[in-house]
Parts: C-alpha cells; sequence; structure tokens
C-alpha cells in the first residue's frame, strides 16, 4: 500500500497518464480485496471526485464506476451500488452506440471489464440489451 501512496504524490507533482484518479481507484481495488471495504468506499469516492475534476478519459469512469458499484454492493447500499453501475453501463452504451460495425460492436462487449458490467447491469436488470 505504501507504493501507491507514494504513487499518488508523485501524480500530484507530475502529470500522470491516467491521472491521479486511476492510482486511488487502485488504491480503493486493494482495500477491498483485503476486506475493508469501509476504506475503499473512501478511497473510491477520491477517485470518482478527482476524476470529474481532472481531464480524463470517458472509459476510465467504466472502472472507477463498477469499482464503486462492487464496495458498495458489498456494503449492502444497493440504491447506490445501482446508481453507481448504471453510470459506469451508461459510458458503455455512449462508446457502443458510435461503432457502425455490428462485428466491432460485438467484439467491444467482449473485452472483460466491459463484459463484467454488462453482466452486472442485467443481473439487476438495467437493461437486457447492449446495443
Amino acid at each position: 500500500m505504501k507504493y501507491v501512496q507514494k504513487a499518488i504524490r508523485l501524480a500530484r507533482k507530475e502529470p500522470f497518464i491516467y491521472g491521479e484518479y486511476s492510482l486511488w481507484n487502485i488504491r480503493a481495488q486493494i482495500a477491498q480485496k483485503m476486506g475493508r471495504s469501509e476504506e475503499a468506499l473512501k478511497y473510491s469516492q477520491q477517485a470518482s471526485d478527482l476524476f470529474q475534476k481532472q481531464p480524463h478519459e470517458e472509459e476510465m469512469g467504466v472502472e472507477i464506476q463498477f469499482t464503486r458499484y462492487q464496495i458498495l454492493k458489498d456494503l449492502g447500499r444497493l440504491q447506490e451500488a445501482e446508481e453507481a453501475l448504471s453510470e459506469s453501463f451508461g459510458i458503455l452504451k455512449k462508446l457502443a452506440k458510435n461503432i457502425e460495425s455490428e462485428e466491432f460492436r460485438k467484439s467491444f462487449w467482449e473485452v472483460p471489464l466491459r463484459r463484467r458490467v454488462a453482466e452486472a447491469a442485467r443481473e439487476v436488470g438495467l437493461e437486457s440489451s447492449q446495443k
């Protein structure tokens, strides 16, 4: 964990390709895997807040919000979890909508993170279609 903290300090000093928010998101994932869900939620919120403030790649929001979904779900905060999942899935649907080729759109959804988000969205009834 100390290396992640050091990376965050360095990211504040020099431009980091994915922004400081991605490091906070990694920290949230680590805390969650260690069973420290409340701590993970704090880090996840930091990642989400920074993501909104810093220049970013839209697709990074998919991972940040999906991480929030998983943490909130683990904490039993299901309504908030569904909101985070909806945001994550919404970004993916927007990106997929811009893909003209049906073949490329299908392969877009085969990327593991995207597939997991879509599966979770179906499980909670957000949407049955990825199109």
